[in-house]
């Protein structure tokens, strides 16, 4: 037999009591999450581009690797820039959009580049994407980037053996062969556009590496090294084709312990001393004849005095002065008064009453 049951008048709730259940009740309002939100991480924020003919998927093992040695899922972006064949000015000013809307404008990055990708990513360094203008110059995206690793790129030109060897050059501008001979691989043959790149190359406050491996098949790697610098060098890593080297297990694992051995930038000690370093020469060619429009280079940003002196033999000197510099950078103008050739350049910095000196053998 079923038992009826009477149902008991619930009492009220004190007032006290119901204003701390309020309190203390979940709340159902979602709060937007901005599409840059910082990370609590100490480790920069990685970001990778792909070279020519590829996607962001190229990088999708190493973003497994740098996940499980510690990085957040969300500080790991890997940028898919579909118009690889644009300029490669177009496409660095793309590229720092990109990075600003997915980490905000000051949050601290390390980027990793294949092949064409590392062209316009050390554009964006060197002038945060913008056109190479002076009252448009601008490091605010070069200050924030901890570490370049470049692997394979053409950094000092085309370096792909078929464009060279099938002179692909001849068919810039003229719209054949549009996956081979691009915007992006013509600026790769342009004195114009490399020699300001190249002018200053690895400017403070990055750290730069270039990953070469004798085996690329693809990049000549004559063409992917820098030339050395306290906060650059070139890593040998063999036995690996082009196309593998942001896939192979072992180039993963050394760019792995790379960007977090780098991740506040350069080692620097407080009163440690830059030496002279990375000088070139801009020249310019009329016809048959070729002459030297400038000479330039790095020193320490703390240098009082700089004097370059140019010798075209071992005893014959064709330049001697003193000259400004500026954030580490100097120039020396020539303004055409010199053939091309070989010269001997020989800087000499003065940071705090000691002098620092250095020759390098430079080809115009």
């Amino acid at each position: 037999m079923l038992r009826k049951m009477r149902l008991q008048p619930m009492r009220r709730a004190p007032l006290h009591v119901l204003v701390l259940a309020t309190l203390l009740a979940p709340l159902s309002v979602t709060l937007p999450i901005p599409a840059h939100a910082q990370s609590d991480s100490q480790l920069p924020a990685v970001v990778f581009v792909h070279g020519m003919n590829d996607t962001a998927s190229a990088f999708d093992a190493m973003k497994k690797k740098f996940a499980a040695a510690g990085w957040p899922e969300g500080d790991l972006f890997a940028w898919d820039f579909e118009g690889w064949r644009d300029s490669n000015t177009i496409n660095a000013t793309r590229f720092v959009d990109a990075v600003n809307e997915k980490f905000g404008r000051t949050r601290k990055i390390a980027i990793v580049a294949h092949s064409l990708g590392s062209i316009p990513t050390r554009l964006a360094i060197q002038n945060s994407g913008r056109p190479y203008s002076p009252e448009q110059v601008t490091h605010e995206f070069g200050n924030r980037v901890a570490s370049w690793t470049s692997l394979g790129g053409p950094n000092l030109g085309p370096g792909q053996k078929w464009y060279v060897e099938l002179g692909l050059g001849v068919a810039c501008g003229k719209g054949l062969l549009k996956d081979l001979v691009t915007a992006s691989t013509c600026e790769l043959n342009d004195s114009g556009f490399m020699e300001p790149l190249n002018t200053n190359p690895t400017p403070m406050p990055t750290d730069y590496e270039e990953v070469i491996s004798a085996d690329d098949g693809v990049i000549d790697n004559g063409v992917s090294g820098l030339p050395a610098a306290p906060n650059n060098r070139s890593v040998h890593i063999d036995g690996v084709k082009h196309g593998d080297l942001p896939r192979n297990d072992k180039v993963i694992d050394h760019v792995v312990n790379r960007v977090r051995e780098y991740k506040d930038g350069p080692h620097i000690v407080a009163d440690s001393v830059f030496p002279p370093s990375n000088i070139t020469a801009t020249t310019v060619t009329h016809g048959q004849i070729t002459t030297v429009t400038s000479f330039q280079g790095s020193v320490d940003p703390k240098a009082s005095k700089v004097r370059v002196v140019v010798r075209d033999t071992p005893r014959t000197v064709v330049r001697d002065e003193f000259v400004q510099q500026s954030g580490g950078y100097w120039e020396l103008e020539i303004n055409g008064s010199i053939r091309g050739g070989d010269f001997s350049v020989t800087v000499t910095e003065t940071v705090n009453g000691v002098a620092h000196e250095a020759t390098q053998q430079v080809r115009a």
